[in-house]
């Protein structure tokens, strides 16, 4: 299992790009994701308790569309991994510990950049 550099988890540059150099704007975008990641995260290790694959499947295919808007490449990768493996009625215990670690990860990413700017 290859870890993400902490540097290469999100480049807000594309989200910049989309909304413009309104800080304020910016900050409120980094704030709705990271609250609708951790949301996900809890949502996703509950559908996986009780098996309700489809559910999870749902919730990471939500985070790989906002992903990849927010630029966070290596939760983008694993969410489509995820969400792809799901869709098939199979899950991986390895592939759905990868996929949470990577969005641990970059919800503390996103914590990071929340403050600093």
């Amino acid at each position: 299992m290859i870890e993400p550099k902490p540097e290469n988890l999100l480049d807000i540059g594309q989200l910049v790009f989309l909304i413009g150099d309104d800080t304020e704007k910016l900050n409120r975008f980094l704030n709705l994701y990271y609250e609708e990641y951790a949301a996900k995260s809890t949502q996703i290790k509950l559908a996986l308790e009780q098996k309700q694959f489809h559910l999870a499947q749902q919730h990471a295919h939500n985070i790989t569309g906002s992903a990849q808007m927010l630029g966070a490449n290596a939760l983008l990768r694993a969410s489509q991994a995820f969400d792809h493996a799901l869709k098939k009625n199979t899950y991986d215990p390895l592939l759905g510990i990868q996929f949470n670690l990577i969005l641990d990860q970059t919800l503390a990413a996103l914590a990071n950049t929340i403050k600093t700017h």
